[in-house]
């Protein structure tokens, strides 16, 4: 049997984790003297009025390589191969703890742990996991999963903006973006993850401009009639994210959409009004479930 492994930066809600049979590591959340579990001890809505209300940012922290070791150990009371695919190697220190993890598990059990770094966040993440999943139902083999997430590993994209760089300015993850809005905060940056690395793209002046200069961007990554999956996530935008999806949808090709709350874990190094895109190029029907 395979088995799915990810964490909670997927933005996969619990009914897909449910549906597929899919584990997710979870990441914790601090709010100044309290902390949270993602998923389990702070609803979305709970999350969202902590964050507009906090006096100081809130911080996370993965989970941890016992983690991953007790999440694998539990997994391979059945499984033979255990698929651990995650968040940018660059963003988090989810994939390295999963590393030392499935190294500490291999020694001692009959069980193969192959770590995947994603190299992307959010849903771009979580729609990988999901094809491996699906795969896995269906019953294709190991090499076959293997193939499968490589073929979409490297053609994901991902785009977003953000309402203010407030949050993007204090984090320790994207120092690189601190001098570039040093001087121009009432913009709204457009961002993107390219090679695990979050990148300025473009800027623009009110929301709407932003969602235009997103579909731009996703034109010129995108071949006229080609087939996508796409997915729309958000903070506190579900208006802006629900037109464009909406956008997406009149303008290319889209064979499979989904549309999803940005995991809090990385919510809080975006701040609300965040909006979200990621997709890739529809694979050969011989590949893709």
């Amino acid at each position: 049997m395979i088995k799915i492994v990810t964490d909670t930066t997927s933005s996969l809600s619990k009914e897909y984790l449910d549906r597929y049979g899919i584990t997710a590591a979870p990441s914790y959340l601090f709010f100044e003297n309290e902390r949270f579990q993602e998923g389990v001890d702070l609803s979305y809505p709970d999350f969202c009025s902590k964050l507009k209300s906090v006096k100081s940012l809130p911080t996370t922290a993965a989970a941890s390589s016992a983690e991953f070791v007790s999440i694998y150990s539990q997994l391979a009371k059945e499984a033979e191969t255990i698929f651990s695919i995650h968040i940018s190697s660059n963003l988090s220190l989810i994939y390295r703890n999963a590393t030392i993890g499935a190294e500490m598990v291999s020694k001692d059990k009959s069980v193969e742990v192959k770590v995947i770094d994603s190299k992307v966040i959010d849903l771009g993440l979580g729609m990988i996991v999901l094809e491996a999943a699906k795969a896995a139902q269906m019953g294709k083999s190991k090499e076959e999963i293997e193939k499968l997430i490589a073929e979409i590993v490297g053609k994901v994209k991902c785009y977003f903006y953000v309402d203010t760089m407030e949050f993007l300015m204090k984090s320790t993850r994207v120092t690189k973006l601190r001098g570039i809005f040093a001087g121009i905060l009432n913009m709204k940056p457009i961002l993107a993850i390219e090679n695990g690395e979050m990148v300025s793209k473009d800027k623009a002046i009110g929301k709407e401009k932003a969602l235009e200069k997103i579909l731009m961007l996703m034109g010129g990554e995108i071949k006229p009639q080609q087939s996508i999956r796409v997915a729309v996530s958000d903070v506190l935008a579900k208006a802006e994210g629900d037109n464009l999806l909406k956008m997406i949808k009149e303008k290319f090709n889209c064979k499979e959409t989904l549309r999803s709350n940005l995991s809090t874990s990385v919510a809080v190094h975006c701040g609300p009004g965040t909006v979200a895109v990621s997709f890739y190029p529809a694979l050969a029907e011989g590949l893709i479930t």
